[in-house]
């Protein structure tokens, strides 16, 4: 299904805020591109509600759109697959039971992805929200951010596209898992969104105290991607507001091996004063961030 490709004359979109306001200060070009995938549960009795019009004709979202509207009639095993196994499993635990049984008998699904080209700013992340947020009705059930990992309720999506500026944690999410070699592990799902790699931090201490503080250095570290930054091997990096640095230690796009981020990855390191080498684990900034935080 494509989009409605005649200019609309009006628009709510009007009114919205300039691309300067989602810039990336930090930018340079780098090759990689932003990528999304969005798929809306529910059903859609006027057809998508999507409309590429004046106020987004010169944004790259209008050329790189694609939408696909499935219906259970049309492709049962199609529209099933984003309420059942581990999208079902994820959708239950993100969203609830009630939200989980109403998506397993929804009666289409709609698919929306993109690639943008290097962006350097953030206005395509903030046009896909705005046509995302127009295609919900009063039947949309449920909404899934695919490269994030995450469900998100319509409500929540239709906040998110008003906002002025980008926000970390309206955009990109955190998982804590059992780290093989010690302790926890905590990284990030989504960054490929921004066409930059997902952040991992390795050996975190295993209470709420650590892992606060983990998160606060997580969220900092995407912030920097978020604004056009490009980590590489051996960098010498600092947040806002900490005066410890880190140093990253990149791999490549895992998509055709074992596609657990399906993109690059940077785990964050202490970076030694003296050599400006990568230390073994992040412990220095990770003391900083505990401060800052309420066990």
């Amino acid at each position: 299904m494509g989009l409605v490709s005649k200019w609309a004359e009006t628009s709510a979109l009007g009114g919205m805020q300039g691309p300067a306001h989602w810039a990336r200060p930090a930018w340079r070009p780098t090759g990689s591109p932003a990528r999304l995938v969005y798929v809306v549960v529910g059903a859609f009795p006027d057809g998508s509600g999507l409309r590429i019009d004046r106020a987004l004709k010169d944004s790259p979202v209008a050329t790189a759109l694609q939408a696909r509207l499935v219906t259970r009639e049309a492709n049962a095993a199609f529209v099933s697959n984003w309420s059942s196994g581990a999208f079902g499993a994820l959708l239950k635990d993100q969203l609830g039971a009630e939200v989980a049984e109403r998506a397993a008998t929804a009666p289409a699904v709609l698919f929306l992805q993109a690639e943008i080209p290097d962006p350097k700013d953030l206005g395509y992340l903030r046009d896909a929200l705005q046509l995302l947020s127009r295609a919900l009705n009063e039947h949309s059930v449920a909404v899934l951010d695919m490269y994030g990992a995450h469900w998100l309720a319509p409500d929540t999506v239709r906040q998110t596209a008003t906002s002025t500026g980008f926000r970390v944690r309206e955009h990109l999410y955190t998982v804590a898992a059992k780290d093989e070699r010690g302790g926890l592990w905590m990284h990030s799902r989504g960054a490929i969104k921004l066409g930059r790699p997902e952040v991992e931090i390795r050996g975190i201490r295993p209470d709420a105290r650590a892992l606060k503080g983990a998160a606060l250095v997580l969220e900092g570290a995407l912030k920097l991607l978020a604004e056009g930054l490009e980590p590489t091997d051996g960098g010498n990096y600092a947040m806002q507001g900490f005066n410890n640095h880190f140093t990253v230690v990149t791999s490549p796009d895992d998509s055709q091996s074992t596609q657990y981020y399906k993109n690059r990855s940077v785990a964050l390191y202490d970076c030694n004063a003296l050599t400006g080498k990568p230390e073994q684990v992040l412990s220095a900034l990770l003391g900083e961030a505990e401060q800052r935080v309420k066990a």
